[in-house]
């Protein structure tokens, strides 16, 4: 399975993550619709979504289908980020 990030108005791909690829998720206490999809072989993809809890548990369901182990997700206020891509503005399709 992987996650497809596609640009909102053209619905193209922009860019492709393997579900396997992904380490974990850290998502914010607060109402404020941060989350990241920390990929260790290629950057980590900081989003932003009024849907924060529904992608997130969506994505936590996906990995478990695939892979059979729980994907690990981070409840924090602060994090520490070396390679980023920000996505504001985006759509995801499972596949």
């Amino acid at each position: 399975g992987s996650l497809y990030l596609l640009e909102v108005n053209s619905i193209k791909v922009q860019h492709r993550v393997s579900l396997a690829d992904v380490s974990h998720i850290s998502a914010s206490l607060l109402p404020d619709n941060f989350f990241i999809i920390h990929v260790p072989a290629d950057q980590d993809r900081l989003f932003i979504s009024t849907r924060k809890t529904e992608i997130v548990t969506s994505l936590r369901i996906a990995y478990f289908d695939m892979t059979k182990q729980e994907l690990n997700i981070s409840l924090q206020n602060r994090w520490c980020i070396y390679k980023i891509a920000v996505f504001v503005g985006f759509v995801l399709r499972f596949e």
